[in-house]
């Protein structure tokens, strides 16, 4: 049986893209991303961690991605086990790993919407859509 495991946020990035470097030396950017949620009548603003392992989107990601943009991100659920002094702590972040995984800009002016779509490219804007 096929299983499928697929993230899909739009939301506003709440913090600076931070680099770190793993053991196996690989380079991880790290970012938040909030999302609003009407829960029983309650809006509520929910932070998620957005990492991307794959290097050219990492790049991307370094360059153009700021706090306060409107981004729209496609990746897969991930939970991973920290040791604490207090016990342990399950953590789960959206993680951009694979061709699959995409980070969207959103950004309306009037009448005018751009989206950019990246597949790990460093490129100009895909497409400007008028409504």
């Amino acid at each position: 049986m096929k299983t499928l495991n697929k993230v899909i946020l739009q939301g506003v990035v709440g913090s600076e893209p931070v680099t770190r470097v793993t053991i196996q030396s690989e380079e991880l950017v790290i970012f938040t991303l909030g999302t609003e949620e009407n829960i029983l009548g309650k809006t509520q603003f929910i932070w998620h961690n957005i990492v991307v392992v794959k290097p050219n989107l990492g790049l991307f990601v370094k360059k153009h991605i700021n706090k306060g943009r409107q981004v729209l991100v496609e990746g897969m659920l991930y939970s991973r086990k920290e040791m604490t002094k207090l016990g342990a702590r399950y953590t789960q972040e959206v993680l951009l790993c694979s061709d699959e995984h995409t980070i969207d800009f959103l950004r309306s002016a009037h009448r005018l919407t751009e989206t950019w779509s990246r597949r790990g490219a460093i490129l100009p804007p895909v497409s400007i859509l008028t409504g």
